[in-house]
């Protein structure tokens, strides 16, 4: 039985909301085709919906309703025996609080990260690495929540769980690749547990984990605006005589650090001689050729230690931050140094890279907001740090890890 018509595009995850809530209670949303957003420009649909955005319900009574969580929540409601709505006022509390949540402390930082991918929105990186930020808070606060409890808010599947799971389906889609999402094992129990769910299974088919990240590209996530103008300006290019093409003879845009003045040291001299002689022979190198004018020195310290487990788990973490910055391959070196043992270690990094900030190719991939990151001064004891990293053994003279943990060291990767 039908309880109403719901108005949206096809696969939007907020519509799902509504459609998952129908399963449960035994009754059915009707969603035709519909012209977005032409089809809320009518009158009528202007009376009902003011504020012109999907998805909207109409009621079998012709009574309207909008915002997701409201539509799914009226659906839940036919049927309150079900329980979708919780069974105490503690529980009906905590329905209300995930809901929130998920709106409040998921979808915005969702959004600042995946829109300008899907060219929503305008890239901005001080935004991105601050959602980033914020996202990380949110679903840590979500895997500490969940240790104990299978749903989020009562001991059988609410409307909460169905919101949230909801949400996040396209972090699980986009963002949250193998890596990423493995220290949030509680987290990731609760998705799977919902997502198999029969009432949501056969609503949710063939989905797919994410694999590796998808990453912004200027060249290839362009806001739709600027994808429109892109043929015009085009065009006027054309006219253009040959004279007036971009100075770099592949037309492609040179990178900043690429301008930055010619550099004595060479980066790529020093990996092969990294790679090639041993560790003390490669301190003396690295300090004798070294430009800290052209170069910068950098400490990057994992902020969720609290997080890491097992010591390959988080070997694999850093191996997933090293794919996923390739990019920064030309303009960066880094030693990475896992300390202490498994379910009590730490994660610290140094990184070498061209310029005195750290480099877009390595700033934007979304593994490095996890780590708060310190220019070095040259002193003894940073003189000794690095060597330590240089050698992963504090026992040489002029290497120590004392100034970060006194921890012993486990196991290290490097970047290069």
């Amino acid at each position: 039985m039908s309880i109403g018509t719901l108005y949206s595009y096809p696969q939007n995850p907020r519509s799902l909301k509504a459609h998952i809530a129908a399963k449960y209670v035994g009754k059915s949303v009707e969603e035709p085709v519909f012209d977005f957003p032409a089809g809320l420009q009518t009158d009528e649909m202007k009376e009902l919906f003011p504020m012109a955005k999907i998805p909207v319900f109409k009621t079998e009574c012709g009574k309207p309703i909008f915002e997701s969580n409201a539509i799914a929540y009226y659906v839940a409601a036919q049927d309150e025996s079900v329980g979708l709505l919780g069974a105490t006022a503690y529980e009906k509390a905590l329905v209300q609080t995930f809901m929130s949540f998920a709106d409040n402390e998921i979808n915005p930082h969702l959004a600042t990260l995946l829109y300008p991918i899907l060219g929503y929105y305008k890239f901005d990186k001080d935004a991105h690495t601050a959602a980033a930020s914020s996202l990380r808070r949110s679903l840590n606060a979500l895997e500490k929540w969940l240790i104990t409890r299978t749903y989020v808010a009562s001991e059988q599947v609410t409307i909460a769980d169905i919101v949230l799971f909801c949400t996040m389906i396209p972090l699980y889609k986009m963002y949250l690749d193998t890596i990423t999402r493995a220290p949030f094992v509680n987290l990731n129990r609760w998705f799977n547990t919902i997502l198999n769910q029969p009432n949501v299974a056969c609503l949710v088919t063939d989905f797919e984990y994410c694999e590796k990240a998808v990453v912004y590209d200027p060249a290839i996530h362009k806001p739709a605006a600027a994808k429109e103008e892109a043929k015009p300006a085009a065009a006027k290019e054309e006219a253009k005589p040959a004279a007036a093409a971009a100075p770099a003879a592949d037309g492609k845009e040179k990178n900043p650090l690429d301008l930055l003045p010619p550099s004595s040291f060479v980066l790529d001299n020093w990996k092969r001689f990294y790679s090639n002689n041993s560790e003390v022979d490669s301190i003396k190198y690295f300090w004798d050729n070294v430009d800290l004018e052209g170069y910068s020195l950098w400490l990057a310290s994992y902020m969720d230690n609290h997080l890491l487990k097992q010591t390959f788990m988080t070997c694999n973490l850093i191996n997933g931050l090293f794919q996923r910055s390739d990019r920064a391959r030309k303009y960066a070196f880094g030693s990475f140094a896992i300390f202490g043992e498994d379910n009590n270690s730490e994660l610290f990094a140094i990184y070498l890279v061209r310029g005195q900030e750290i480099p877009f190719e390595l700033a934007d991939t979304p593994d490095l907001e996890s780590y708060t990151t310190k220019k070095l001064e040259i002193n003894d004891e940073t003189k000794a740090l690095v060597n330590a990293f240089l050698t992963w053994d504090d026992s040489i003279e002029g290497c120590s890890f004392a100034s970060i943990t006194n921890k012993k060291f486990n196991e290290g990767k490097i970047f290069k």
